[in-house]
């Protein structure tokens, strides 16, 4: 039986390193070698796809509510990178690096 290569998969992206499921998620997790990234997909109000894993948006933007409640305009002017741990970050990171993260 020939061996199988390790894939290496980013969850939500770089999710331990930047805020999850973010475009700064998947850029980092590809400068850091990952071959592909898992990721979540909700539907809007108004019947548009963004990628986001919880239902609700406080944990991980400056919004409240459904995501399902709200259009993607009105999500698009959420920020989803403030909440982001700076405990989680590298040493010397800051996380205001990533204010203004969209959903």
């Amino acid at each position: 039986m020939p061996a199988r290569e390790m894939q290496v998969i980013g969850h939500r992206g770089a999710s331990g390193l930047a805020p999850e499921n973010t475009l700064a998620a998947f850029r980092l997790a590809a400068d850091l070698g990952a071959q592909a990234i898992e990721t979540d997909l909700q539907m809007t109000r108004d019947g548009r796809l963004v990628v986001m894993h919880d239902e609700r948006l406080q944990r991980t933007t400056n919004g409240r509510g459904l995501l399902a409640a709200k259009t993607f305009d009105e999500l698009r002017r959420l920020d989803a990178g403030s909440w982001f741990p700076k405990g989680v970050l590298r040493k010397g990171g800051d996380a205001s690096r990533f204010a203004g993260e969209r959903i």
